[in-house]
């Protein structure tokens, strides 16, 4: 059985390419290869947002029926009460998992790993229609599989809804190259309206497409094609609709404000280039990358030259369709196209002074780099086949064996959090994440001290715009890690410190009842250990006297 089907060489100008379907050998291989890169993930368990959507008890899948998915956050924010995200379809697709496994982690990654090997099958799909070439596709779609960026949102139970998207939009714009009538318009509108229910990267869909279906017919026949997604963009604004109606507080971002687009800019330019880097050169991966702003103007200079640069080749091929190959055009632009929801202002408000670039950001740019792989070595074999073969064949394996490696880390947490913390010991969020873990295994004092190094962090890029000296975002973290200190404080019977650090958290967010039980808990674990005499207060734990008096309109103690 033929890989592809109907691969012309090359298309008549502003005709498109006819389809092309991957043969079940092909998809098996491809299946195969994901499944042996990720096996070492699948004991990985439940690791950091997993334990509020999925193993938390308050989680949002937690509510008794499927209609309430509609109107609830992805998340909370703690100690605000305000939702976070608008991804029904990930929530439902992790309460469907949940309802037939249970708490089981293993079917969670399982699932993960089955919608990363259909992705891939599509990019082989889509490259092997652009390269005209069979091989080349499956190298390509290999090159998605095996890449070590993917591991993050493959292995993190909680990417489910990044792969669904990217799943979703690659699938909506394979039926759109191959669609012979309405049916298939409406199919592929229903498709990408899931897209854009399991994540907000979605809503670039319409842009993405439009530019790689105008960049493979050019001219007015291409624009003509671009009447497909008007429904696309129709259901783009119902979603828009749909959230601004179910959560009408949310936001895209979390907070408001943010550092604007002088500050955006260079970091944008900057991160593209660490994504160029990391792509040619995937070595160092951890989690909670940092990119300092301050003394990097010559690497946002080559970042805005890389974003250039790709826009002139695929101007390029808008203008000599003729002359030029279609895939260096398609590569790069569906490369910076799909970077775009991340290299706004969004990875700035993690930590003021440092760009924040996650590996998961990268998820389906890689696409666009695997074609530009598959692409390159296509153009080589021509002068010598053998060489070429070997060359992408020997770059794939170490790649799988990359990949495997950090597969294994996303299976072994505190391997992986110690990794983040020890490369970047001054991000407050490595430290923090590191504590959560240490504390999810029993190892209570040293998650104090990670707690308490995450604060240290924190208090020292604090930006001093409000009363309590902490920005709205970086109030919300402190809190958390305060939280996280009584907790791991009161296991280890130390009441009094707890106390207080429930105090702080408290003090932070007055009106919230989650921190106030913490800090009444605390004390009656106190009072009944006899740390805490009936006759009398320690004076060094004033913030608890003060808070003790000030305690008329604020929410009942829970019972001794």
């Amino acid at each position: 059985m033929p890989f592809a089907d109907n691969l012309p060489r090359t298309a008549a100008r502003g005709q498109p390419l006819p389809p092309c379907r991957v043969s079940f050998p092909a998809a098996a291989l491809l299946l195969l290869a994901a499944l042996v890169v990720y096996y070492p993930c699948l004991g990985g368990g439940f690791f950091l947002d997993d334990g509020i959507h999925i193993a938390g008890p308050a989680g949002p899948i937690r509510s008794p029926g499927w209609p309430e998915l509609l109107d609830r956050p992805f998340f909370t924010i703690p100690g605000t009460g305000a939702g976070q995200y608008y991804r029904p379809a990930a929530l439902a697709a992790y309460k469907l998992i949940l309802g037939a496994a249970g708490d089981n982690p293993v079917p969670f990654h399982l699932v993960n790993v089955v919608l990363h090997a259909a992705a891939g099958a599509l990019v082989a799909s889509l490259a092997a229609r652009w390269l005209g070439s069979a091989p080349g596709g499956l190298a390509a779609g290999l090159f998605f599989l095996v890449h070590p960026l993917q591991a993050e949102e493959v292995a993190y139970i909680s990417g489910m809804g990044g792969l669904l998207a990217a799943l979703g939009m690659l699938l909506s714009l394979r039926l759109l190259l191959g669609a012979a009538g309405k049916g298939t318009v409406a199919v592929s509108t229903g498709v990408y309206a899931c897209a854009l229910l399991s994540k907000e990267s979605a809503l670039l869909f319409p842009v993405w497409a439009a530019l790689l279906i105008w960049a493979e017919t050019p001219g007015m026949c291409g624009l003509k094609r671009l009447r497909l997604l008007l429904p696309h963009c129709l259901a783009a604004g119902l979603y828009l609709t749909l959230r601004a109606w179910f959560l009408p507080g949310i936001a895209f971002l979390g907070s408001a404000g943010g550092p604007g687009p002088a500050a955006g800019i260079p970091a944008s330019a900057r991160g593209l280039l660490e994504s160029a880097r990391l792509v040619l050169l995937p070595g160092g991966l951890h989690l909670f990358r940092s990119l300092p702003l301050k003394g990097a103007p010559a690497a946002a200079a080559a970042g805005a030259a890389l974003a250039a640069g790709g826009a002139v080749l695929y101007a390029s091929r808008l203008a000599r369709p003729r002359d030029l190959p279609f895939w260096p055009a398609a590569g790069a632009v569906w490369f910076l196209a799909a970077m775009a929801p991340f290299a706004g202002i969004k990875p700035l408000l993690l930590q003021p002074g440092v760009v924040f670039w996650g590996e998961h950001f990268h998820y389906l740019a890689l696409g666009g780099a695997a074609l530009l792989f598959a692409g390159a070595f296509r153009a080589a074999a021509r002068c010598a086949r053998v060489s070429a073969r070997l060359g992408a064949g020997t770059i794939l394996v170490l790649l799988a064996v990359l990949s495997q490696r950090q597969a294994a880390l996303w299976g072994a947490p505190p391997l992986l959090a110690a990794g983040a913390a020890a490369a970047e010991p001054r991000l407050f969020r490595t430290r923090a994440v590191l504590a959560d873990v240490l504390s999810s295994r029993g190892r209570y004092a040293e998650a104090v001290e990670e707690y308490a190094a995450a604060r240290e962090n924190l208090r020292r890029s604090a930006n001093p715009v409000s009363e309590s000296g902490y920005a709205p975002l970086e109030r919300k973290l402190l809190y958390g890690y305060l939280l996280g200190s009584c907790y791991a404080q009161g296991r280890q019977g130390h009441y009094l410190e707890a106390a207080r650090s429930a105090a702080a958290a408290w003090g932070l967010f007055p009106e919230d009842s989650l921190a106030a039980s913490y800090f009444f808990s605390a004390l009656a674990e106190a009072w009944k250990s006899g740390v805490l005499g009936k006759s009398r207060y320690p004076g060094d734990f004033s913030d608890l006297k003060t808070i003790w008096k000030n305690f008329s309109g604020r929410p009942s103690p829970p019972p001794a």
